[in-house]
């Protein structure tokens, strides 16, 4: 009878200890998903937005047609986990 052996392990069969650089991303990509809803309020006529600058002073800087700014400050909360906001 032929002995039964594990399967060697390999690096495109393992999962990698670290995912860093995938966490990161995600993070990146709430970000700009974020910004990108945010940013829709620019093509509504009756909007108080009149401009969105994206990493200027903040992660978000709304210039409102008002001539006030509002910045937004946006950071995910743990690891894969959900997000809050800060209102400058």
């Amino acid at each position: 009878m032929p002995e039964i052996t594990e399967p060697t392990k390999t690096p495109d069969s393992t999962a990698p200890r670290e995912d860093i650089g995938a966490d990161t991303q995600r993070r990146f990509r709430h970000q700009a998903a974020y910004i990108a809803l945010v940013s829709l309020g620019l093509l509504e006529a009756d909007s108080p937005l009149e401009e969105l600058y994206c990493e200027h002073h903040d992660d978000i800087l709304l210039r409102l047609k008002s001539g006030r700014f509002s910045a937004i400050q946006l950071k995910t909360r743990e690891i894969g986990g959900g997000s809050i906001q800060g209102w400058g």
